[in-house]
């Protein structure tokens, strides 16, 4: 009678979770997949009591439900993981800062009054940024052209006061976080060479 009352018990609950499966499951190629995994279910529930009655001597238990991972087999695989995750993902942040640290090379030397502009970017190990540093030279050009004995720069280049320098670093610190959404206070400018 146990036997009985069982397998009525677990087909019931099978019915009650394949009829709310069908509810929510959309029309498509999947539902006779999750018809099948659901047979497969009910024969599970009816054949496992009837084992158990016509076999009682014999165990039909199924220990896969139970698997546990030794704790050390899991570190020693998730510590694997990491070291691959950071073989793939480090040369390509390398890349990145590269570029960026180009990028942001090539604009600052747009603002008037910068010679020459060296960044550093500094990134946390999610990627964003931590950090950029600026190193501005706003000293004399390195190259004075002649054109039929004209010079176009002057020989005797403008020194940049306070003001100026507070004024270019602005503007940078403007074009940078506005372009690559930085905040403006992860970017350091450091006036040198003129």
């Amino acid at each position: 009678m146990t036997t009985l009352y069982e397998i009525v018990r677990n087909l019931l609950v099978i019915i009650i979770i394949a009829s709310f499966l069908e509810l929510i499951m959309p029309d498509g190629r999947l539902r006779p997949f999750v018809r099948f995994a659901v047979g497969l279910f009910i024969l599970i529930a009816i054949l496992s009591p009837s084992l158990d009655l016509l076999f009682a001597d014999r165990s039909f238990a199924l220990g896969f439900w139970d698997y546990q991972l030794d704790a050390g087999i899991e570190r020693s695989v998730h510590d694997k993981g990491e070291e691959i995750n950071n073989m793939i993902y480090q040369p390509q942040q390398d890349v990145i800062q590269s570029k960026l640290q180009g990028q942001i090379n090539a604009l600052s030397i747009l603002v008037p009054g910068v010679n020459d502009v060296q960044s550093k970017v500094q990134t946390n190990p999610d990627g964003s940024v931590k950090k950029i540093t600026l190193q501005i030279d706003t000293g004399s050009p390195s190259r004075i052209e002649e054109v039929a004995g004209v010079n176009v720069f002057s020989d005797q280049p403008q020194q940049i006061d306070a003001d100026g320098k507070d004024a270019i670093a602005d503007k940078i610190v403007q074009m940078i976080s506005n372009l690559y959404e930085i905040p403006q206070e992860k970017v350091e400018i450091d006036f040198g060479g003129g």
